[in-house]
C-alpha cells in the first residue's frame, strides 16, 4: 500500500489493526470498527442536529487514524483541500480532522479491497490556517516522506 504522507509506523499500526479487509462489507463498517462513525442521538420527539464520534470500536485504530489524518492533510494536497473545506465551514480543528480521518478510512478501504496503489503525488504546500495567519505546515520536513504506507509484506 503506498500513498502520501503517513509514515511507516502509522501504516503498520493501521494495517495490523484492520487485518483482513474482506471482513468488512463496505467502508462504513470499517468506519464503525475504527470508531470514527457518528453516534446517532434521537428519540421519538428529538433528533440531534450535530453528532459526536461513537468511540465504540478500536481506540488504538482511532488514535492512529487521527494521527495519520493530521500528517496526510499536511502533506497531500487532496486531503489538505478537504481539511481546509471543512475548516472553512466553521468546523473546529478536531472536527475537521475527524472528517479527514473518515475520508482516509474510505480511501484505505478502497485501496485494500481493490489491491491498488495510492497514486496521488505528495504535494506539500504551505497553507494558512483559517483561524490564524501562521502557516499550518512547513514543506521542508515533509519532502523526505516517500509514501503513505511504504510496507511490503511479500
Amino acid at each position: 500500500m503506498t500513498g502520501g504522507g503517513c509514515g511507516v509506523i502509522n501504516g503498520a499500526m493501521i494495517l495490523s489493526s484492520i487485518g483482513d479487509v474482506s471482513r468488512f462489507a463496505e467502508s462504513s463498517k470499517l468506519l464503525a470498527f475504527a470508531s470514527l462513525d457518528p453516534a446517532v442521538l434521537h428519540s421519538v420527539n428529538f433528533s440531534a442536529c450535530s453528532n459526536r464520534m461513537s468511540k465504540r470500536g478500536s481506540s488504538t485504530l482511532r488514535y492512529t487514524l487521527m494521527n495519520a489524518a493530521h500528517n496526510v492533510q499536511l502533506n497531500n494536497a487532496t486531503f489538505g483541500a478537504y481539511y481546509d473545506s471543512k475548516a472553512a465551514q466553521g468546523k473546529s480543528y478536531y472536527c475537521a480532522l475527524g472528517h479527514t480521518a473518515q475520508k482516509l478510512v474510505r480511501v484505505i478501504f478502497k485501496l485494500l479491497s481493490r489491491n491498488v496503489a495510492f497514486n496521488l503525488p505528495l504535494n506539500p504546500v504551505i497553507r494558512l490556517s483559517a483561524s490564524s495567519s501562521w502557516p499550518a505546515c512547513f514543506a521542508c520536513a515533509s519532502s523526505a516522506i516517500p509514501s503513505l504506507f511504504s510496507l511490503d509484506f511479500s
